[in-house]
């Protein structure tokens, strides 16, 4: 085991994936997708991640799961659910390891104990 570590997990939050072919919406967050595409390519499973670097120029060792902390959708439009799509097109696929979802306003636009407002989030994770 490298290290003696019992496990290793990479913590992504707040990147705010948005699916940018909705007409008329908004900018968003500057460069977000392009910043998830990176978090994702770090991670094996993705077209870069069997030996990614990182930003020592050392080899990153592979995480055993990953941890969402929330936001990373950006969620600001009526159908929400698209973002999660493009996420799961362009972030999730092909993953490797366990992703575990934590629920952020953003998954929810705020609605926590609202079922309609949850409803995407649900459909995507459970």
């Amino acid at each position: 085991m490298p290290h003696g570590r019992l496990f290793r997990f990479f913590q992504w939050n707040d990147l705010h994936v948005r699916d940018q072919a909705i007409p008329g919406r908004g900018r968003g967050y500057p460069r977000c997708n392009e910043k998830a595409a990176w978090a994702r390519s770090l991670v094996p499973g993705s077209p870069a991640g069997a030996n990614p670097i990182g930003a020592s120029g050392e080899p990153i060792e592979p995480p055993d799961f990953i941890v969402s902390a929330g936001d990373i959708v950006d969620g600001e439009i009526a159908d929400y659910g698209l973002d999660f799509a493009y996420q799961r097109r362009h972030i999730l696929d092909g993953l490797t390891v366990p992703f575990m979802p934590c629920l952020g306003n953003h998954e929810n636009r705020q609605g926590e104990g609202e079922p309609a407002v949850n409803r995407a989030y649900d459909e995507f994770y459970g």
